[in-house]
């Protein structure tokens, strides 16, 4: 198998990014609806067995289900994830991950501040970076629900001390690692939030 490249690891995590945000929208507006008849929360009930796993590279993977979607770059010091899901998935997701390397989630990138991307981050080890824009952190500091879903009703942030927020922001912006494991990260201004990257 051809070693990916660095374009192509960062063209794969971007599309990652652009197609967590298109299913979480979709998904959003479907359990809004679905709400009101009294459906299960997004994402469906937290378990390894309810997460997919999608292989795109030998060190970059695409874990579904359990709301947005959830990337992980395996790099030789650790895990990067791109979102954690709705609060509740991140046992699972760890639990997952241990199916694929022995190396622990080191780093944790938010795309943008939906509850259904960033409420799994209180889930992870008080160790893992996370970073995410400096819109971002704001957004996940003063808490608005999502327009229209109704389970999008608290913040675990709050109610965890802080816990999960991004310990580091980037305002325009940042490059993570180096070399094969180099992951740059960029805003370009609002767009489906007010922060995404």
């Amino acid at each position: 198998m051809k070693k990916p490249t660095r374009a192509s690891i960062l063209t794969t995590l971007l599309a990652a990014g652009l197609m967590s945000i298109a299913v979480g929208a979709a998904q959003q507006a479907g359990r809004a609806a679905q709400g009101a008849r009294g459906a299960a929360p997004l994402g469906g009930t937290p378990s390894v067995d309810n997460l997919q796993v999608q292989k795109l590279t030998d060190n970059l993977y695409v874990l579904g289900g359990g709301g947005g979607n959830t990337a992980a770059f395996i790099t030789a010091n650790g895990v990067v994830l791109v979102d954690t899901k709705v609060s509740g998935w991140g046992p699972s997701i760890i639990a997952k991950l241990k199916t694929l390397t022995p190396k622990p989630v080191t780093t944790i990138i938010n795309t943008h501040t939906h509850f259904d991307h960033v409420n799994g981050n209180a889930e992870f080890p008080t160790t893992v970076d996370i970073v995410t824009s400096e819109n971002t952190k704001k957004l996940m500091e003063d808490w608005h629900a999502v327009y229209g879903v109704q389970f999008d009703t608290s913040t675990p942030f709050k109610t965890n001390g802080g816990r999960g927020l991004p310990k580091r922001t980037f305002k325009e912006r940042m490059t993570l690692g180096s070399g094969a494991d180099e992951v740059d990260l960029f805003f370009h201004g609002p767009a489906h939030t007010g922060g995404d990257t």
